[in-house]
């Protein structure tokens, strides 16, 4: 298991928690908040790592986003959301994409690109009455609009931690909405 440095830690706790003690989620809610936690950690890792550790830290982010993707609920009711997630968590996806674009760079940026379909169907679809789920997943698209597998050009290591960031925000806002009733 890969530990983080001393002075990287995942967002606070509170970040992810109802706005009330009495507001304890239900047992869906409180897994999604753990893979946010999980999730959150690893990008923060692939922050503090520098080349040619960013590549593995950024498939453990990748890894860790396809498992809160999963973890989201209604994400199995969602089309393509399951799917997505699944594919986030695969080496053979994962590996396949990098061989086509011969680039783990490429894989990782494809990646974020499907993410990326993945919360916009969430958020057209059950979080829709989510002012904050649109804003929060149309700032990741944008992040993940600037990635450019298909050209050939990778992105720079400060591109793909950007999205990354986005990502980690609008999982938050889709988990801040559940737990609100938005």
């Amino acid at each position: 298991m890969l530990a983080p440095p001393a002075d990287i830690r995942p967002p606070a706790a509170a970040q992810l928690e109802p706005d009330s003690p009495d507001d304890e989620p239900d047992e869906a809610l409180r897994a999604f908040r753990d893979a946010i936690a999980a999730y959150s950690e690893a990008v923060r890792w692939a922050e503090a790592a520098r080349r040619p550790r960013l590549e593995s830290r950024g498939r453990l982010a990748i890894v860790r986003l396809g498992k809160a993707l999963d973890k989201a609920p209604f994400a199995r009711t969602t089309a393509g959301v399951s799917q997505i997630a699944g594919g986030l968590q695969s080496d053979a996806v994962w590996f396949d994409v990098a061989a086509r674009y011969a680039s783990f760079r490429a894989a990782t940026e494809h990646a974020l690109r499907d993410a990326s379909s993945a919360m916009q169907a969430l958020a057209a679809g059950p979080y829709r009455g989510s002012s904050r789920v649109s804003a929060a997943v149309r700032e990741f698209r944008a992040e993940t609009a600037r990635l450019h597998p298909a050209d050939r050009v990778p992105a720079s290591d400060q591109q793909i931690l950007a999205a990354l960031r986005a990502s980690e925000r609008a999982l938050i806002a889709l988990y801040t909405a559940l737990a609100r009733g938005e």
